[in-house]
């Protein structure tokens, strides 16, 4: 009596096809586990963006006197009637010995170019302080020395989905 050692043709092809379904599995699962890890990203990167822009703007806001606000342009003062879509201002930097203050920064003006948040001041300086915005609005809150800040970025993961941030940030200016 011969002894059959081995594996027969018919057995070969199970073990493939489940050996196949398997590789399917682990990269079906791998994949989307790789494109939730893009998109993530993309929202994390959008985030810190906004998140740069808003902080930055608020450690200077929040020094300007009421007074000493307008709009990009200079032509409208505070308090915003609507939205504004930039913000122009001063801030006081020193006082003589009357209490009056003698010294203010440059004016500084924090705008939308293309999607940049820019930060510039008369003196010539000019830096970018987000990339990827898509939105700015400035609103007056709920007293006149509230300010409201929306910023909105925008980022595109590695597999084209495309994630936007909206931030809000309130900021109390000083009421002279």
């Amino acid at each position: 009596m011969k002894r059959n050692s081995g594996f027969s043709l018919v057995e070969m092809v199970i073990v493939a096809a489940i050996f196949a379904l398997m590789m399917g599995v682990v990269f079906a699962s791998a994949t989307a586990g790789s494109k939730s890890m893009d998109i993530h990203q993309a929202r994390i990167s959008a985030t810190q963006e906004a998140r740069r822009g808003l902080d930055e703007m608020a450690r200077e806001l929040i020094r300007a006197p009421t007074a000493e606000i307008a709009d990009e342009t200079g032509e409208t003062a505070w308090p915003a009637a609507g939205e504004w879509t930039g913000i122009q201002f001063r801030y006081p930097e020193g006082v003589d010995d009357d209490g009056e203050v003698d010294d203010w920064s440059a004016v500084i003006t924090y705008s939308l170019d293309g999607d940049q948040l820019m930060r510039t001041d008369d003196a010539g300086s000019s830096r970018v302080l987000a990339n990827g915005v898509t939105d700015f609005v400035i609103q007056q809150g709920d007293t006149q020395d509230e300010i409201w800040i929306q910023l909105t970025t925008e980022k595109t993961s590695r597999s084209n989905h495309v994630m936007q941030q909206p931030l809000q940030m309130r900021i109390r200016v000083r009421n002279e």
